[in-house]
């Protein structure tokens, strides 16, 4: 999987689309090199595991869409978040029945102009949440929690 990723944004991709198998989700990483892709422009990532990062540049970056994904733990998601200077466009779907300790809390960007934060579940699963959102050019917000 790892080749998968990597060879693509070597090569300069401007678009990535990447769902995997949710048989595959504690298994399948993300590629570091993903981090730091000057020329993604759009990022799409469905079931994966997003590792720890140190370092993040995204320049172009302005559409990130994260669905059913794994995080080590909310502070990665927000820093990543706050991490690229042009994101327009964020979709955020987590599922609290399978993390548990979701409590995803801040959104921070300059340039967002839309955002999409669901937190699907499952049973019995209830949480304190809040959500804070710091964007001052947002013109479009869709929150849903279940």
């Amino acid at each position: 999987m790892t080749r998968w990723i990597h060879n693509p944004i070597m090569r300069k991709v401007q678009h990535l689309d990447l769902v995997c198998g949710w048989s595959y989700l504690v298994d399948t990483k993300m590629d570091l090199s993903v981090y730091t892709c000057e020329t993604l422009v759009s990022l799409k990532l469905c079931n994966v595991s997003l590792p720890d990062f140190e370092y993040v540049s995204l320049p172009r970056l302005k559409i990130m869409h994260l669905k059913q994904n794994f995080y080590s733990n909310d502070a990665l998601l927000e820093n990543l978040i706050s991490s690229f200077p042009v994101l327009e466009d964020l979709t955020v779907i987590r599922n609290v029945g399978i993390e548990r300790t979701v409590r995803f809390s801040r959104v921070r960007s300059q340039s967002l102009k839309s955002l999409v934060l669901v937190l699907d579940g499952q049973g019995d699963v209830t949480y304190d949440r809040e959500v804070v959102i710091d964007a001052p050019r947002l013109k479009y917000l869709s929150l849903r929690d279940y």
